[in-house]
């Protein structure tokens, strides 16, 4: 599901067909500032984004699909925890492998996200 929902926020299609804008130069802008929106607004509580969601919950796929978007950030929440600090926080019952995928699906977009900027 949440690979359908950014896959949709992204296409300029859908822009035009909410705003009922045809042909104009923003659209691509506009559908950019809505895929970022989606990967990053935070909860208003603990500033969780969705990757804080995926990773405390446990929910590994959910994390690889936000992970392949580069807009996609680690962002700390309110006290300070990155999503790979939280993994299945909220899943007493989740299995080893699970949480070693989590860490490693993060690890790995820490070292793209900097091997990038060099």
């Amino acid at each position: 599901m949440a690979k359908l929902l950014l896959q949709t926020v992204e296409r300029t299609e859908f822009i035009e067909l909410l705003h009922g804008f045809k042909d104009d130069p923003n659209v691509e802008e506009m559908s950019q500032f809505f895929l970022e929106s989606y990967l990053n607004t935070p909860d208003k509580s603990r500033n969780e984004t969705p990757l804080h969601f995926a990773s405390k919950f446990g929910a590994a796929d959910v994390v690889e699909v936000l992970i392949t978007y580069p807009l996609c950030k680690m962002k700390p929440n309110v006290q300070g925890k990155e999503p790979k600090d939280i993994i299945c926080e909220r899943d007493p019952n989740a299995k080893p492998e699970v949480k070693e995928a989590i860490k490693k699906l993060l690890k790995e977009r820490s070292f793209c996200a900097c091997t990038a900027i060099s």
